[in-house]
């Protein structure tokens, strides 16, 4: 099963895929979190070990892994995950990783992160992607992050295509857009 979870900043989204991906999994697998976030910073730092509290004792296998999932993911997993369950988290953080890799700008950026988190969902029999909802601002922005924004809408579009369930997080409730899991 793939799952699209999508909301604004703060919306509750990952507390709900997480508590999405523990209600689907196999009891038998395993569940594993698919971290982007890149610590390059000590803002990053501090996100990253806050998120990691959060997460503890919760059961999650984590796997910080900022870019080139398509690389390292085989390596890490070496073998298909029949039973398990993953949280990939987050579209937008895995496109700017990509996007903006080297100091400069990968335009082709947002083909390349759906196809790595298309066939990162493959080694797992669930799979729940977290991404961000960036649209709703009406905000006039720079050349760079116009394209950026159009990218996570074609990611996260093609997602949901293929997804089969959609749920849009807000105020931390759950709006199933499509399918649904109860």
């Amino acid at each position: 099963m793939l799952v699209l979870v999508t909301g604004g900043s703060a919306s509750g989204k990952s507390a709900f895929a997480e508590e999405l991906a523990e209600k689907i999994r196999d009891k038998n697998g395993s569940k594993y979190y698919l971290a982007f976030m890149k610590n390059d910073s000590k803002a990053a730092g501090k996100r990253i070990e806050r998120h990691r509290k959060l997460r503890q004792g919760k059961g999650f296998v984590t796997l910080e892994i900022p870019c080139d999932l398509d690389k390292k993911l085989p390596e890490i997993l070496q073998k298909r995950c029949s039973h398990d369950t993953v949280l990939m988290e987050s579209v937008g953080v895995l496109l700017a990783n990509e996007m903006f890799k080297d100091g400069s700008v990968h335009e082709d950026a947002g083909e390349y992160v759906l196809s790595e988190l298309l066939n990162a969902s493959g080694y797992f029999e669930n799979a729940v992607v977290v991404a961000e909802d960036v649209f709703a601002d009406g905000n006039d922005y720079d050349e760079y992050s116009k394209k950026y924004i159009e990218a996570i809408g074609y990611v996260n579009r093609r997602i949901a295509e293929k997804a089969d369930a959609v749920a849009e997080v807000v105020c931390s409730y759950p709006l199933w857009i499509k399918g649904g899991v109860d």
